[in-house]
């Protein structure tokens, strides 16, 4: 969830009829958010990561007065062309390739005002712009510039300018390693031999996109009545939204939007910004009765829709260009339920009674693990992450091709292939407690699998594992004959070479001609990996066969 933080009166200010914090709290508990934390007149409130254009007091007042019903439908917003223009040069196209800008005038700021405008702006960079990588966003006092506006990359260490809250010069690489907001997204930059940054026609050096503004040229305060907004990324679907969204925030409180046109260096296509033109989308009325489980009729569609602050039309709706969120025909039908009330909804017992049961590759399951407990082991859970020293390294074999982590912040950098190295960090752990130790798992490991949606597949396996001196090859047949004869079913040996296995003490598992496992004794080398000092015999079973 998103929270923001707002203040009673100046809610009151915007909506078109003032309510209390208890009519407030009841509002938003029907719309589906919530009054997280009333302190005075102070608000935080929670708003679903999904509408980014109500991380602002402007876009909560105005879904509030379309769900009210004091300004329903369309709401929309009016543009002035303008002759100013944002060049994205050649050089980006490999960095940072998008960005688009307008300008807003006729603005009436104070000092909350502007906290309030950072905060906005630093809550769309934390969620909808992914933490500055999707997209980011600058916003300058428009005296201080002289368009066109160009957005160019260069040498880090020759491109130098006082950064925001400095009173220094640093070249850009500098501000990466010494200024507190650089050091927090350098990783953006990281790279790149160039760094992106914008500049004026004058050579003024506004900011070094998506890292830190000039403290000269990207400082807003309570004198500035005309700003240039800019948003850069990697996303050019990202960087129109989050500009329209920052567009009618300011569109609410009277100010005036000024459209931009952007040119990409070597390319004829030219684009003005910000795109305010509404969305349509081809509803079927049947289809969001079979998801609501309603009768609604036409009307009715047409009256929820206008409190959700769209237009409706012989099947097609329009949607307004702020509402980033409506993607598919159910984004629709939850705006239906929302306008209409989920607690207003009918409650309908189910047209067929059931009872609740097991599945059967449960109680599979479940008796294996019965069987296991009865003769005597015990059953541990392991972590589904591990090492490919762990799991391969240690055990003498050769690597699996696993599915690998990126971007891991801890030791783990695979999913485990098999459960056996698993069992055997359990004995190392408990070296202290003496022998015979005897532990058994069941569970799920991954293997890649290009037939698969997500490239890789779940197996569930049995891992039995037993530490003890004077042991040998046939004690762990016999948890196997042990397993056969409770379950019925039937396994056949064939000698096999597996390298943590000793050659003549192991054999794979076999079930309808299908290998499915393999047990026996396992190396000293492998032992002493592990610094474990007394035989150990174990097995592992693919169960899925066997649930088939």
């Amino acid at each position: 969830m998103v929270t923001l933080e707002t203040n009673l009166d100046r809610l009151n200010s915007i909506l078109k009829k003032k309510i209390t914090v208890k009519e407030l709290d009841e509002l938003l508990f029907t719309m589906g958010f919530e009054l997280d934390k009333v302190e005075g007149k102070d608000l935080k409130i929670e708003i679903t990561p999904d509408r980014p254009d109500m991380v602002s007091t402007e876009g909560l007042a105005r879904a509030l007065n379309s769900y009210l019903g004091y300004e329903k439908g369309l709401k929309t917003f009016k543009s002035i062309d303008s002759k100013y223009e944002f060049i994205i040069h050649k050089e980006m196209r490999n960095i940072r390739p998008y960005a688009v800008g307008c300008i807003i005038k006729n603005l009436k700021l104070n000092d909350s005002l502007i906290k309030e405008l950072i905060w906005v702006q630093e809550k769309l960079h934390s969620t909808y712009c992914r933490d500055r990588k999707k997209a980011a966003i600058g916003i300058y006092p428009l005296s201080n510039l002289k368009p066109p506006i160009h957005f160019r990359a260069g040498n880090p260490d020759k491109i130098k300018f006082i950064p925001l809250e400095f009173h220094e010069e640093l070249t850009m690489r500098d501000i990466l390693k010494e200024h507190p907001t650089g050091k927090k997204y350098a990783h953006l930059l990281e790279g790149f031999s160039k760094y992106p940054y914008l500049i004026d026609s004058n050579d003024n050096i506004l900011s070094m996109p998506p890292i830190i503004n000039s403290m000269k040229f990207g400082k807003v305060d309570e004198t500035t009545k005309e700003i240039f907004i800019e948003v850069t990324g990697i996303d050019w679907t990202t960087v129109n939204e989050v500009l329209t969204i920052l567009a009618v925030m300011f569109a609410d409180s009277e100010a005036e939007i000024v459209k931009m046109k952007t040119i990409f260096e070597g390319e004829k296509e030219t684009h003005k910004t910000p795109n305010l033109i509404p969305r349509k989308m081809k509803i079927d009325i049947k289809e969001i009765n079979k998801i609501l489980g309603m009768d609604f009729k036409e009307k009715e569609i047409k009256e929820y829709l206008a409190r959700s602050g769209f237009d409706y039309d012989k099947g097609i709706i329009f949607i307004p260009s702020y509402r980033v969120d409506i993607l598919h025909l159910v984004d629709v039908a939850d705006e239906i339920a929302r306008a209409k009330g989920f607690n207003n909804f009918p409650p309908e017992f189910p047209k067929t009674s059931t009872i609740g049961g097991l599945l059967p590759r449960s109680n599979f399951i479940d008796r294996i693990r019965e069987l296991m407990t009865g003769a005597g082991f015990f059953e541990e859970f392991t972590l589904a992450l591990s090492t490919k020293k762990e799991q391969y390294e240690l055990m003498c074999t050769k690597e699996e091709n696993p599915v690998e982590l990126l971007e891991s912040n801890s030791s783990f950098e695979i999913v485990r292939t098999w459960l056996i190295p698993e069992l055997l960090k359990c004995i190392t752990s408990n070296l202290h407690n003496g022998f015979p130790q005897k532990y058994f798992e069941v569970n799920d490991v991954v293997v890649k699998d290009d037939k698969k949606d997500i490239l890789s597949k779940n197996i569930t396996k049995l891992a039995v594992i037993h530490a003890e001196n004077n042991i040998d090859f046939t004690e762990i047949k016999a948890v196997l004959d042990f397993i056969s004869t409770n379950l019925k079913i039937h396994f056949e040996l064939k000698p096999s070479k597996h390298s943590s296995f000793i050659e003549g003490r192991s054999a794979d598992i076999y079930y309808n001609n299908e290998k499915i496992g393999m047990l026996g004794m396992l190396k000293i080398e492998v032992l002493k990996n592990w610094g474990i000092e007394i035989p150990i015999t174990a097995l592992e079973i693919n169960l899925e066969p066997l649930m088939e």
